[in-house]
């Protein structure tokens, strides 16, 4: 991808990398939210609703997504979402009743909408040809290592300021990224100089949009559950289970490491008639990791199933993510970027809930098998589909 990039080309993807990282340092210090509800005397349902409360601002964003596109360019987009987290941060900072994250929270999904959205399209915008897939690997890559600085510059304040004081630095992050989000180029790569496709319009502009918003979400939707159900489920497992009475960084942090690495090594691949096959391994092992993972009962075993899961979700974002979006008219991208944010939420935060109760009742072995079983099903709709995109290039 950078071979194909001409030398101004690169400098904007790399501001686009640099914003990226300092808004990862951002939403580094979310996870700490949860322990400032506890700070607060408040419950893990308190945590849960706040959590789903701060999806409800994704949804506004996205319906508003096109005129917001016509109205404020990329640089004030993400400044905009920026001032949100400031202000989220600062109320963080000062909360002393569990009555202040309620607007904190609503204002963090809305500068996570208007913020990573921008974010998101910059990055394929500028990218070459058919390296969508590619350059968002590159960014979500790149909003990791944001947010595993951000969580350790958090873990190193807290004994020294408290949990409040977690927010204190994150906020001036956000105020320096407000500042600096006047560089992010807004132009699209050298081959978006062609003159695009006229838009399609009436009924099959209106067909195209609903066809486009049901693979968003189930294929985007899946996904986030598939992410949000094994990171959110295997520490209450361990905690439940007396004869695995070992941490949940064997998975947790082996999986993180695993998507990185996997990203920063293997993202290549998401070019061409080679994504196919990629995508098509990826379904297998991510289906087949997450129903042997039930199984598990050692911490060596736990660590085999990251990595296999790790390497098979961290292509698997990056590649359907650019899959949807590529479906998309250049000219409403961002605003479907917010819908693609939408439906992963939803799935990682939301829809975990209806699996918590299939684990209260039938138990977590059960709980990854039916999840592997939605893996497999969506893979059996997707699959198809992706083996004509790819004859398309042959």
């Amino acid at each position: 991808m950078w071979q194909q990039m001409r030398r101004e080309e690169r400098l904007k993807m790399g501001i686009v990398l640099g914003m990226t990282l300092i808004y990862g340092c951002v939403l580094g210090s979310q996870f700490y939210v949860a322990r400032l509800v506890n700070v607060l005397g408040g419950s893990a349902t308190d945590a849960g609703l706040l959590l789903i409360l701060s999806v409800l601002p994704v949804f506004g964003v996205a319906m508003l997504g096109r005129r917001l596109a016509r109205r404020l360019p990329p640089p004030q987009m993400l400044s905009l979402g920026l001032a949100c987290h400031a202000l989220q941060l600062l109320l963080l900072a000062k909360a002393s009743t569990l009555t202040m994250l309620l607007p904190a929270m609503l204002l963090s999904g809305f500068g996570y909408a208007l913020s990573f959205a921008t974010l998101l399209n910059g990055a394929t915008s500028l990218a070459p040809g058919t390296h969508y897939a590619q350059s968002i690997a590159y960014m979500t890559l790149t909003s990791q290592m944001g947010i595993g600085l951000g969580s350790l510059l958090a873990a190193l304040i807290e004994p020294a300021l408290g949990t409040n004081g977690v927010f204190w630095i994150p906020m001036l992050l956000a105020l320096t990224g407000m500042v600096l989000a006047s560089r992010l180029p807004s132009a699209a790569a050298a081959n978006a100089a062609a003159p695009p496709p006229p838009p399609l319009t009436g009924k099959i502009a209106k067909a195209r949009n609903r066809s486009l918003m049901f693979e968003i979400f189930l294929l985007m939707g899946v996904l986030g559950l598939a992410f949000g159900v094994p990171l959110q489920f295997v520490p209450m497992w361990l905690a439940r289970a007396p004869e695995m009475a070992f941490s949940p960084a064997y998975f947790l942090t082996t999986s993180f490491f695993t998507i990185m690495l996997t990203r920063l090594l293997f993202s290549h691949h998401l070019n061409g008639p080679r994504e196919f096959g990629v995508v098509v391994a990826c379904f297998v092992v991510l289906a087949l990791s997450i129903a042997v993972l039930g199984q598990a009962h050692t911490p060596a075993q736990f660590v085999a199933c990251a990595i296999a899961y790790g390497g098979a979700y961290s292509l698997m974002y990056p590649s359907c993510t650019a899959y949807v979006l590529g479906k998309a008219d250049p000219a409403e991208r961002g605003a479907w970027a917010n819908w693609v944010l939408l439906a992963y939420e939803v799935g990682a935060r939301c829809l975990p809930a209806a699996f918590g109760i299939i684990a209260d009742q039938g138990g977590f072995p059960l709980t990854f098998l039916l999840l592997a079983a939605v893996v497999v099903a969506v893979a059996a709709w997707h699959v198809p589909r992706r083996r004509r995109l790819a004859r398309t290039f042959n």
